[in-house]
């Protein structure tokens, strides 16, 4: 009887030892990433006062799969950050910024203009519970995806009109969300 207290005692220590480590690893994380900027697939997360910049942002369409688009960034690490940054933080408001990159003809990546895509209301978001329902209203693939409706409906247009007069075909322009500011 004695053994089987020590073991489940031994057992209850483990995980409460497990618990406690990733719940520190994840403080130090963000911590982490608030001072130098952390690699989330293959774009840098970084903050500067209320504001989150995914720098060397890029997306594909279709490259893994068909119509599957492929970001660089690891969306759901980024949502969890901004989740956790909302809960932790002071400022009544975080705003998303984008830094899209290119390549240019020598191979150089190029940084190109920043897009503000989101304001997020930490107050609001104080409210939720768990990133599962926060997601819904302020996750990245929302925000980014924000003005897709009006991109498609303009394409649309121009495909009407380009199939009805020239017969040739067109270069259909790589969706970008606008900027908010």
């Amino acid at each position: 009887m004695k053994r089987l207290r020590n073991s489940t005692v031994r057992l209850i220590m483990m995980l409460l030892l497990f618990f406690v480590s990733s719940a520190c690893t994840r403080n130090i994380r963000h911590e982490y990433t608030d001072m130098f900027g952390e690699t989330m697939g293959k774009s840098k997360v970084y903050r500067n006062g209320n504001e989150v910049f995914v720098e060397g942002f890029n997306y594909s369409v279709g490259i893994s799969g068909f119509n599957k688009v492929d970001y660089s960034v690891d969306i759901r690490a980024l949502d969890e950050y901004l989740f956790y940054l909302c809960q932790h933080t002071n400022y009544s408001h975080i705003y998303v910024t984008i830094i899209p990159s290119k390549v240019d003809d020598y191979g150089n990546t190029v940084l190109e203009k920043k897009i503000t895509i989101g304001k997020i209301d930490t107050h609001e978001s104080k409210k939720y519970k768990n990133i599962s329902y926060w997601r819904d209203d302020y996750g990245f693939f929302k925000m980014f995806n924000k003005d897709r409706a009006e991109y498609e409906r303009t394409l649309q247009e121009e495909s009407t009109f380009v199939h009805m007069g020239s017969g040739g075909f067109s270069i259909i322009p790589k969706y970008m969300p606008k900027s908010i500011l």
